[in-house]
């Protein structure tokens, strides 16, 4: 119980350091997508809670040991694969 906050740091801070990643492994024809629809989530009630479980859980989707068959499951993908706000 003692160290729920240290906890909480880490994985506030492992968020902070995939966006980075996961925008260099976009390239530049995602690149503004995948900014848009992090920053999208992140503006929501529970958008910082949902970004830091699934990258915790998932991953950021930039490595290849999390793909399956060539597909990706991280976060990455995720926001690649959000549609358009309409």
């Amino acid at each position: 119980a003692r160290t729920i906050d240290l906890q909480a740091e880490f994985l506030v801070h492992r968020l902070r350091e995939a966006l980075p990643k996961m925008l260099a492994e976009a390239g530049g024809a995602n690149h503004g997508q995948v900014q848009a629809n992090f920053d999208r989530v992140a503006s929501t009630a529970n958008g910082c809670y949902a970004l830091v479980d699934y990258v915790n859980f998932k991953g950021e989707g930039v490595l290849a040991t999390e793909r399956y068959a060539g597909q990706g499951w991280g976060l990455l993908q995720v926001l690649e694969g959000m549609k358009e706000e309409t």
